[in-house]
């Protein structure tokens, strides 16, 4: 069985990710990362316990991710809990910079030439600006 990770440090525009930001990794319908076996959005670097609000590090499609009414899934990257009730799809950030991890465990084709690539984490802007 093979591995194929993705890291990411950086928002889709250059800036580094950072726990004072809100952030979101969002698979279209039917753009799941293809595999055979399971995928999981980690932290690349697990903080201490009193960092994170929950003791969560990982997001996986094991866990019972809510999907938005146009089936796609959006994962919240985010110091603070989502005012969306999107607990289940919250991966809590530290403070300060952060990287994630998307790891696909036994991937299909698709990944592994490159026709699929995952979604780039994009930073959510606060409300008014």
């Amino acid at each position: 069985n093979s591995i194929l990770s993705f890291a990411c440090d950086v928002d889709d525009t250059g800036r580094p990710l950072n726990g004072a930001e809100r952030y979101e990794c969002r698979f279209p319908l039917g753009g799941a990362p293809p595999v055979d076996a399971s995928w999981s959005l980690s932290l690349n670097h697990r903080p201490p316990h009193r960092e994170l609000l929950l003791h969560r590090y990982a997001l996986s499609d094991r866990d019972r991710l809510q999907p938005e009414p146009n089936g796609e899934l959006a994962l919240k990257i985010q110091h603070t809990p989502p005012s969306s009730g999107l607990a289940a799809n919250w991966l809590p950030a530290p403070l300060g910079d952060f990287g994630v991890v998307l790891r696909l465990h036994a991937p299909k084709d698709a990944a592994l030439t490159g026709a699929w690539r995952p979604p780039l984490v994009r930073r959510i802007e606060p409300h008014g600006k």
